[in-house]
């Protein structure tokens, strides 16, 4: 016996294990066998005693399972972290299990050494220039007004009144009516 059959052997039963926990995968399985009736069944099968999907591995509710797929799909050197599109793509060849794409998102948005490495993506912020310390009360002040329509006929004012380094936020009715056209 070669070692990869030693591999192979050893991955298809810990997939047989958790999916005899996986009362979906277990579902499944049973209304192969059997001839039941199963929602979508048309797309499912049996390869040595395991489900698939389409052809590929059908992987029950295990997290275990999920994390060995995702580690020889992304975190392997031959893989090498190349983002979740790819990453979704290498696993789709030969593995399926609901909601794939969404853990998939979840695990590579997650990824620690990504996280670390990651290039900005934004221009970097320029140098902070700070205000003028003013000379006496109100000698510096920012009014901003913009008007927002609300309605068709009431039009408001929202403001921000700006002293210093104090700020604050307004909204009050205008007596600006719409004009008519």
């Amino acid at each position: 016996m070669k070692a990869s059959q030693v591999e192979e052997s050893s991955w298809s039963n810990e997939i047989l294990e958790a999916g005899l926990l996986d009362q979906d995968w277990l579902g499944i399985r049973n209304a192969l066998k059997t001839g039941q009736d199963y929602p979508g069944l048309q797309h499912y099968g049996i390869v040595d005693e395991m489900v698939t999907y389409e052809r590929r591995i059908y992987i029950p509710d295990s997290n275990a399972l999920k994390l060995k797929v995702a580690y020889q799909c992304y975190d392997a050197k031959v893989a090498e972290h190349f983002g979740r599109d790819k990453t979704l793509d290498l696993m789709k060849l030969n593995y399926y299990w609901p909601n794939m794409e969404e853990w998939v998102r979840n695990y590579v948005r997650t990824c620690d050494a990504c996280q670390r490495n990651k290039t900005a993506r934004h221009k970097k912020s320029g140098k902070l220039i700070p205000l003028e310390i003013p000379s006496r009360p109100w000698a510096r002040s920012l009014w901003i007004l913009l008007q927002i329509s609300l309605t068709a006929k009431v039009i408001t004012s929202v403001g921000l009144l700006q002293i210093g380094s104090r700020r604050w936020h307004v909204s009050f009715p205008s007596r600006i009516g719409r004009q008519k056209s």
